[in-house]
């Protein structure tokens, strides 16, 4: 109840009142250069502190509290660290983590960039783009949920409830399978559920990309006599190529620090555990201060790299 209130209460009070306060020394700055940047430093300070005391200050935290031991009493240096690569319960979370990274944003764009170039050449479009759009409006939670009913498997002797079991049993070959219960399937299963939710955003992304493609450069083609086929690999994917890395580095941080949909749907059992959750096992159940800090600062290393390549194509 005391944090509830010094966010909405106390916070807003005090940067207000900073502001106010601001205002009423720079208004009398004649100097216009000089007012100004009193001004931006002043309206700046608010943002620099906020920032620090919820971000650079838990990182900094984590970096510190990782070279201890776990209940941080005594100082080990790198040895969580090297823990991350010698521990045979950490080394499955980062091929897990691995197979999340390529698996789901190769399926993720690819999905997007079929539905937005075809949906772009059909009158219905609207329609097809509302209905990839929906399951975005879906919390992970919820699909999590959804898609634990969808591959519940019960015996070969009775009948499949589940819709993926059920279809799947009609299959000759396939039949039904424990989905999330299957060490081998369990993953793809998940990033399955994940692509279901995210494919709308990389399909809204990709239109916009689509629909950007100057028409002259399509004309030309058809010209030269390119045929669809053509026009596909010659002009829209070259053109579309900087978005197309734009939604893949976006999935690539989201496939990193992947957490909820996995903690719903397995928990991290049958061999489909992931950093984010290994970080919230190794802190709240196996209370190792130390390893959940040192796997915290590991991931932040993997997606800083990303997010920074990722602002710099943004620019362009």
């Amino acid at each position: 109840m005391t944090n509830l209130i010094v966010g909405v209460i106390a916070i807003p009070i005090v940067v207000t009142g900073w502001l106010i306060a601001t205002e009423k020394v720079t208004v009398p700055i004649r100097r216009t250069s000089l007012r100004a940047r009193v001004r931006a430093g002043a309206w700046f300070l608010p943002a620099a502190a906020v920032l620090g005391a919820v971000l650079i200050y838990p990182v900094l935290y984590s970096i510190v509290k990782s070279c201890y031991n776990a209940d941080g009493s005594d100082f080990v240096g790198l040895s969580n660290y090297w823990r991350i690569f010698t521990n045979a319960s950490v080394l499955p979370v980062l091929r897990n983590n691995l197979i999340w990274v390529v698996a789901f944003t190769v399926v993720t764009t690819l999905v997007g960039l079929i539905v937005a170039i075809c949906a772009d050449r059909v009158r219905y479009e609207r329609i097809a783009m509302t209905i990839v759009m929906l399951p975005t409006a879906i919390s992970l939670t919820a699909t999590a949920v959804i898609f634990q009913l969808m591959y519940q498997y019960r015996s070969e002797h009775k009948p499949q409830t589940g819709t993926v079991s059920a279809l799947a049993s009609l299959i000759p070959g396939i039949g039904s399978q424990a989905w999330i219960q299957n060490p081998r399937l369990s993953t793809f299963s998940i990033i399955l559920a994940a692509v279901w939710v995210h494919a709308g955003i990389a399909t809204i992304i990709l239109s916009t990309g689509v629909k950007a493609i100057p028409a002259e450069l399509v004309e030309a083609a058809r010209i030269d006599g390119a045929n669809g086929l053509g026009i596909l690999r010659h002009v829209t994917l070259p053109v579309l190529w900087p978005t197309i890395v734009t939604v893949g580095t976006i999935q690539v941080i989201y496939a990193l620090k992947i957490f909820d949909i996995v903690y719903i749907m397995t928990g991290g059992s049958y061999n489909s555990d992931v950093l984010s959750n290994k970080i919230y096992t190794e802190l709240f159940l196996a209370n190792d201060l130390g390893q959940a800090s040192a796997l915290s600062v590991f991931l932040v290393v993997l997606v800083l790299p990303i997010v920074y390549f990722n602002i710099r194509q943004l620019r362009k």
